[in-house]
C-alpha cells in the first residue's frame, strides 16, 4: 500500500530542489545574499531621511518634501545606471556609485543636525537618490547571465523578489526603530552602512558579472532598442507600487484613528509577509502558460483580490484582508520581471531590469499622496479606495501590455544586433 504522505513529500522536494537547483550554481548564493544586504539604502533611506528631517525640525510636511525628493531622484537616476552597468561593467558603475552616496548620505545627516540651510537638504537629498544603483536588477542580470534554463531563471527571479520584499519589510522598522530610541540620524547612517557592505561585495565578485553590452557608435535604426511592451510593464508596476503607497498611509491612518498607532507596524507586515510567502511557493512552482499569459492571470488576480481591503470594519479584518491582499502581489512583481527578460536585448537587460522599479517607485510616491489627500479630505477608509483604484487599474493595463505584446511581438529589438527568439 503507498503511503498516503507520499505525494506531498514529493511536492517539497521537488520545491525545495528547485531552490537548490538555482543556488548550486557557482557564486549565485554569493552575489544574491550580497544584492539583499545591498538593497538597504533604497528600502531604508527614503524613511530614514523622513523621520531625521521630521524629528529635528519638527515639520512632517517637510519631512516629506525631504524624502520625497530623495525618492524621486532615486527613480529617475536607476535606470541610467543600470544602463551604465550594462556597458561599463557593474564593477565600474558600483565603484563610481558608492562614494557618491555616502558622501552625499551623510552630507545631509551633517547638514539637518547642524541647522544648515533647507535648501541644501534637498540639494543634498538629490545627490543621495541619484547615487543609488539598482541593486536588484543588478543581481537579476546575473542570474540571467548565470543560467539559461527558463525554469531556473523564474525560481531565480522569484528569489529576488522575495528579496526586495524582505528588505522593505527589514529596514523600514529597523530605521525608525534607531531613530527613535537611539538617534534620528541612526536610521539613516545603519542603512547606509548596511548597504554599503553588500554593495561592496556584489563589487567584488567579478567572476559572476554579466557580460558587457559592446560600444554602438551611430544613431542609427541598428542600435539595440528597448521593448515597445516594456513600457507597459513598467506602467503595471506604477500601479503596484500606487497600491503600497496608498496602503500604508491608509492603513497608519486607520491604526491612528481608533488609537492603537502601534498597530500600524503590524497592519504593514502583514501585506509583506503575504507577499513573501506567496512568492516562495510561486518561486518553486512550474507554472503553466507563456510569461505573458502568467503575467496577465497575475494581475487580473492582484486587480480582483486587493480591493478587498475596502470590506475591512476593524482592525483584526483589516490586518487578515491584508495578509490575503498581499498573497496577490508577489506573483504579479515576479511574472513582470520574467516577462521583461523575457522580451528584451541581452545587451541592455540590466536596463530593461530597472525601469519596473522606477514606476514601482513613482507609483509609491503618487499613491502617497493620493491616499494622503482622501484621508485628509474623506477619512481613512477613503485612502482604500485609492489602493483598490490603483490594484484595478494595475489589472486593465496588465491584460492591454499583453495584448500590445501579442499584436507586436517583433518590436521587442530592432536592427542586425538583435538577440535570438526569446522562449516563449
Amino acid at each position: 500500500m503507498s503511503d498516503p504522505q507520499a505525494p506531498p513529500r514529493s511536492a517539497l522536494r521537488r520545491a525545495t530542489g528547485r531552490y537548490a537547483q538555482a543556488f548550486a550554481i557557482p557564486g549565485s548564493l554569493a552575489f544574491s545574499s550580497s544584492g539583499w544586504i545591498g538593497r538597504f539604502p533604497k528600502g531604508s533611506l527614503a524613511i530614514g531621511v523622513l523621520v531625521m528631517v521630521s524629528s529635528v525640525s519638527g515639520s512632517y510636511a517637510l519631512g516629506g518634501a525631504v524624502s520625497g525628493t530623495l525618492t524621486l531622484s532615486l527613480a529617475a537616476a536607476g535606470p541610467l545606471w543600470s544602463r551604465v552597468m550594462d556597458r561599463w561593467g557593474q564593477r565600474r558603475a558600483l565603484a563610481l556609485s558608492l562614494p557618491l552616496l555616502v558622501a552625499a548620505s551623510l552630507g545631509l545627516v551633517a547638514a539637518v543636525l547642524l541647522g544648515a540651510p533647507v535648501w541644501s537638504w534637498f540639494a543634498l537629498a538629490v545627490v543621495a537618490g541619484v547615487s543609488v544603483i539598482d541593486i536588484g536588477s543588478a543581481v537579476r542580470s546575473r542570474w540571467s547571465a548565470a543560467t539559461s534554463d527558463p525554469a531556473l531563471r523564474h525560481t531565480a527571479y522569484s528569489v529576488e523578489s522575495v528579496a526586495d520584499e524582505a528588505a522593505f519589510v527589514v529596514a523600514p522598522p529597523v530605521v525608525t526603530l534607531l531613530a527613535t530610541l537611539v538617534h534620528p540620524a541612526a536610521g539613516v547612517v545603519v542603512g547606509l552602512g548596511i548597504g554599503v557592505v553588500g554593495s561592496v561585495a556584489l563589487l567584488l565578485q567579478v567572476g559572476t558579472q554579466p557580460p558587457l553590452a559592446p560600444a554602438v557608435t551611430d544613431r542609427s535604426p541598428a542600435r539595440v532598442r528597448l521593448p515597445l511592451g516594456l513600457v507597459g510593464i513598467v506602467a503595471v508596476f506604477a500601479a503596484i507600487g500606487g497600491v503600497f503607497g496608498s496602503f500604508n498611509v491608509a492603513a497608519i491612518a486607520t491604526a491612528e484613528a481608533t488609537g492603537a498607532e502601534a498597530a500600524s507596524g503590524l497592519l504593514l507586515s502583514a501585506y509583506s509577509i503575504g507577499s513573501v510567502l506567496t512568492g516562495v511557493v510561486v518561486g518553486a512552482a512550474r507554472l503553466p502558460g507563456t510569461p505573458r499569459s502568467r503575467f496577465v492571470v497575475a494581475g487580473l488576480v492582484f486587480g480582483v483580490v486587493v480591493p478587498v481591503l475596502l470590506l475591512a470594519g476593524s482592525l483584526p479584518v483589516l490586518a487578515v484582508l491584508a495578509f490575503i491582499a498581499g498573497l496577490a502581489t508577489s506573483p504579479l512583481l515576479i511574472t513582470g520581471s520574467s516577462l521583461v527578460e523575457t522580451i528584451s536585448p541581452r545587451r541592455r537587460l540590466t536596463e530593461a531590469l530597472a525601469w519596473p522599479p522606477t514606476g514601482l517607485a513613482l507609483g509609491v510616491t503618487a499613491g502617497s499622496a493620493l491616499s494622503g489627500l482622501a484621508v485628509e479630505s474623506a477619512g481613512p477608509q477613503s485612502g482604500f479606495t485609492v489602493t483598490a483604484s490603483a490594484a484595478a487599474l494595475g489589472a486593465l493595463l496588465a491584460l492591454a501590455t499583453a495584448l500590445l505584446l501579442r499584436a507586436r511581438p517583433g518590436r521587442a529589438v530592432q536592427g542586425p544586433l538583435r538577440d535570438g527568439p526569446a522562449p516563449r
